[in-house]
């Protein structure tokens, strides 16, 4: 059996898919702990805590790409349109 096998079948309807609701609930959880860190946006705190509240659902070989593809496009992927709109206000004396 692998590791973390009894918790898995508990939060499942069936042994191989999670429920939405577990892993939502897991997701809420993550992202609470990573809301009490100190870091700007939970930088490193928020991939840490979602890999670790995932990865009771799934294998960490598929939570780890998975959060970090999250955490690009809802963290990282924002942050360029706001940077070209700070570069263009800056350009046209606005700011």
């Amino acid at each position: 059996m692998r590791r973390g096998f009894p918790a898995r079948h508990r939060l499942t309807t069936n042994s191989r898919w999670p429920t939405f609701p577990a892993i939502a609930l897991l997701s809420l959880t993550g992202s609470a702990v990573a809301n009490a860190a100190p870091t700007p946006g939970g930088l490193g705190a928020a991939e840490a805590a979602l890999i670790a509240a995932l990865s009771a659902v799934e294998d960490a070989a598929v939570v780890i790409p998975a959060v970090f593809l999250y955490r690009l496009v809802t963290f990282w992927l924002p942050i360029l349109p706001g940077w070209i709109a700070l570069v263009w206000l800056r350009s046209s004396s606005r700011l």
